[in-house]
């Protein structure tokens, strides 16, 4: 099918007409783009909530390093 020619595989329109290419049904197509659209919101959200989070460590973090966090009423679990 492919022809080599300076090391590189080509192939012809003629050739690539030839192929046969499943084509899943529309109600399949459907599911899949939807778990897509899911996965896409579920990801999204966990970045904004990432981004929430790396802000609010970082004020945590330049409040400590600036003195300014009483650490003194807090509960620390038993071990």
């Amino acid at each position: 099918m492919a022809k080599a020619a300076v090391n590189q595989a080509n192939i012809n329109a003629k050739e690539m007409r030839s192929i046969t290419i499943a084509l899943p049904p529309a109600d399949l197509q459907a599911a899949f783009a939807a778990d897509v659209a899911r996965v896409e919101l579920a990801r999204s959200s966990a970045e904004r909530h990432l981004a929430e989070l790396d802000t609010l460590f970082a004020s945590l973090q330049s409040r400590a390093f600036a003195g300014e966090l009483d650490v003194s009423k807090v509960v620390l679990p038993n071990q």
